[in-house]
């Protein structure tokens, strides 16, 4: 919703990256998916923010970076 309106939705780095290194590549779509609150990895462009590279990753869809002017 942050980014539709146009408002930066980066996450605290530190965070985002706690979370990459803990989940990105241990948990395999059918363990994710076998929990029923995270469906199979999505691509996330090659332009997304860090934030969103673990939100593709358990299933949700992202899109690439607008910018406006």
């Amino acid at each position: 919703m942050r980014r539709r309106s146009g408002q930066v939705a980066a996450g605290d780095p530190d965070a985002v990256q706690a979370v990459m290194r803990t989940w990105y590549g241990n948990h395999p779509d059918e363990t994710r998916a076998a929990t029923g609150m995270f469906g199979p990895a999505k691509p996330a462009p090659d332009d997304a923010p860090d934030l969103d590279r673990p939100a593709a990753y358990v299933g949700r869809t992202v899109y690439p970076s607008r910018t406006t002017t």
